[in-house]
């Protein structure tokens, strides 16, 4: 995982998921996640990015993504959960720091979406991706391909959204729970909608 900077650019462009996907595909999770830079990270950091975490879930649950809450993960992604990627941790803590940090990646870009701001929102997914893999989180990036094969499919290209959602589910099958496996199923089962595509998705 890169540390040093996230993601930017511009532009919605399928082209963009071409290489992170396939690489979650093969390898859904790093070897190791330890990580030896400035200040040591402990469990009162995981913590408070939870905390982060936990609170942008609720207020989006209640006043949707376009709400100041949910917009202030993004400063919480930059001012303080990237400082800590450059700390010092442990193959533990560093999993946990990853899979967290992809969390507050996918809601900044869930909330980006939700708003229309769908290249902001790629760019975060892609690298909540990435967060997830590091973290070895495989339901994490289950979720977070799916969401991004939703977001595929609203921009057009359904061929690669049904590609992605069904390779979310055989990557994470036996691994993830059955409400994120589900999730699965129903953005291909809407790929197929949209398409008026005869043809029912694999069953679990």
């Amino acid at each position: 995982m890169n540390r040093h900077d996230f993601l930017a650019g511009s532009g919605f462009t399928a082209s963009a998921f071409i290489t992170p996907v396939p690489r979650w595909l093969v390898t859904p999770a790093d070897e190791t996640a330890d990580h030896k830079g400035g200040g040591q990270v402990g469990r009162a950091d995981l913590d408070e990015l939870r905390e982060a975490a936990d609170d942008a879930r609720r207020w989006d649950s209640k006043y949707g993504g376009g709400n100041w809450k949910a917009n202030s993960v993004t400063d919480c992604l930059d001012h303080r959960a990237g400082p800590l990627l450059q700390g010092s941790f442990s193959d533990e803590i560093g999993r946990e720091l990853f899979s967290v940090t992809a969390e507050l990646s996918r809601l900044a870009g869930w909330t980006a979406f939700d708003v229309g701001q769908h290249d902001a929102a790629q760019r975060h997914f892609i690298q909540a991706l990435r967060l997830a893999r590091a973290g070895g989180d495989v339901q994490l990036g289950c979720y977070v391909l799916t969401t991004m094969a939703m977001q595929t499919l609203m921009r057009g290209f359904a061929s690669e959204a049904v590609d992605m959602a069904q390779g979310a589910f055989t990557r994470a099958k036996g691994q993830a729970v059955p409400r994120v496996l589900a999730f699965t199923k129903l953005i291909e089962a809407r790929v197929h909608a949209r398409e008026n595509d005869p043809g029912r998705p694999r069953r679990p």
